[in-house]
């Protein structure tokens, strides 16, 4: 065995350096700085220096930010181009950007609502996925959105449907990418001031000359409001429907000869469409393929989950792989 005595200063972290360098290479670092704005002049630490930062601590097997100071600070003082901060500095760059929760009081039930919007980070958001190429202004994209259940004891924590505490945001995403987050109370139920979101979410990718083709959400976005949210903004979406007597009516009625057997997710399924279903009780009439519960039973009252799909293909998604939706609901733009 050879050993090799050598002056030179050796980090256990040397990998960080191409992470640190492809950060500023990427643009993210510029457009950090340049979307978040500058911090006063008295300040030495910019944002995109407290982001990379953050990334230091996360990407070197730290958990918080006094991690920094406890044991990353010598080896990320070593890495080309990066000033290791102190916790104190990167909290209070954290607290810079926050944002003043509000909360609504709805008047119907006259339950507090909290949210907090961060309409600079969500822009941001985007900015970042086409700096990195992630999203262009050629493509067209689909859209998923839903609210999920974060368990914590925070003090403003509120009572969750799942029976915990904690907090429900709405994230928008495609592709398994965040493109808007927007802080909501644990007990605000996914259907309350949905229709207000969207309108952020819309706006934020129009900003950013993002297009939207289809959406995607669960049984909480059939509402009336939403549909014509949505209706204006894609070219077609698909959303869970909620049973109705009127539907599992007219789904029982279906002739045996329009249900057709498929397989999904490798599982043995019958499906069928109803075509001219009016939902909300409107005059528009909409597409809407019923599925029946596991045990194959076709009749109406039987029937658990359910699609609304709007205009374009039904059976197909990004990928182009066929696809059959639980329920779907469909009629082109424009007719």
């Amino acid at each position: 065995m050879h050993i090799t005595k050598s002056a030179d200063k050796i980090t256990p972290f040397g990998g960080f350096n191409f992470c640190y360098e492809h950060f500023h290479q990427s643009g993210l670092a510029d457009l950090i700085d340049r979307q978040l704005g500058e911090r006063v002049q008295t300040r030495g630490f910019s944002y995109s220096d407290i982001v990379g930062n953050q990334l230091g601590i996360f990407l070197c097997g730290g958990d918080c930010a006094e991690d920094l100071a406890e044991h990353l600070s010598g080896p990320l003082d070593q890495i080309k181009g990066m000033s290791a901060s102190s916790p104190d500095t990167i909290l209070r760059g954290i607290k810079e950007l926050s944002q003043q929760t509000t909360e609504q009081i709805n008047p119907a039930s006259g339950v507090a609502h909290q949210f907090n919007i961060n309409t600079p980070l969500n822009e941001l958001l985007v900015g970042a996925l086409q700096v990195t190429g992630q999203l262009n202004k050629q493509d067209c994209y689909d859209l998923d959105y839903d609210n999920q259940v974060i368990a914590t004891e925070k003090w403003d924590a509120a009572r969750t449907y799942k029976k915990c505490n904690g907090y429900q945001p709405a994230v928008a995403s495609i592709g398994n990418k965040p493109v808007y987050i927007e802080g909501r109370g644990g007990n605000s139920p996914a259907t309350y001031a949905q229709q207000q979101t969207l309108k952020r979410v819309f706006e934020t990718l129009s900003n950013h000359q993002v297009s939207i083709g289809r959406f995607r959400a669960d049984s909480a976005s059939y509402q009336k409001e939403v549909v014509k949210i949505v209706e204006n903004q894609c070219n077609s979406f698909c959303i869970r429907a909620k049973r109705s007597p009127a539907m599992e009516q007219q789904v029982g009625a279906l002739p045996e000869d329009d249900w057709k057997s498929v397989a999904i997710s490798g599982q043995p399924m019958d499906v069928a469409e109803l075509s001219g279903w009016r939902p909300f009780g409107g005059d528009r009439a909409y597409r809407f393929g019923p599925q029946p519960d596991q045990t194959g039973r076709r009749a109406g009252r039987h029937l658990q989950r359910r699609s609304l799909h709007l205009a374009g293909d039904p059976y197909r998604r990004a990928g182009g792989r066929p696809r059959r939706s639980r329920g779907l609901l469909q009629r082109a733009r424009g007719q």
